[in-house]
């Protein structure tokens, strides 16, 4: 298995170098099913997935592990998005239980 971090902010050329390194693996024999990209914002997802599938010509498909880290663990635990926790969740235990919280403590 080989493993690439890569960390920075936006419009750094994360997305980018990853492809590349995607690219190389295609063309040693690895299956886009067996590569997972993970980022943290649905918005760095989807732009990997578009990217992916542009410069590869790929189904959506041909990428099940292009995930949130967040949406991966959910997956991997199989727990239902009904499962995560929201503001009015919160909000709603908050009230049934009596315990106050504050914006800062959800946030």
């Amino acid at each position: 298995m080989h493993i690439v971090k890569l960390f920075g902010p936006p419009g750094t050329g994360k997305t980018f170098a990853l492809l590349e390194i995607l690219e190389r693996e295609l063309r040693s024999g690895v299956a886009p099913e067996q590569v997972a990209f993970m980022s943290f914002i649905v918005a760095a997802r989807r732009e990997a997935v578009a990217r992916a599938m542009a410069t590869f010509n790929f189904e959506r498909s041909r990428l099940p592990h292009f995930r949130t880290v967040h949406s991966a663990a959910f997956r991997q635990v199989g727990a239902p998005r009904s499962a995560i926790v929201t503001p009015d969740k919160i909000a709603h235990f908050s009230e049934v239980s009596n315990i106050p919280f504050t914006a800062a403590s959800v946030a």
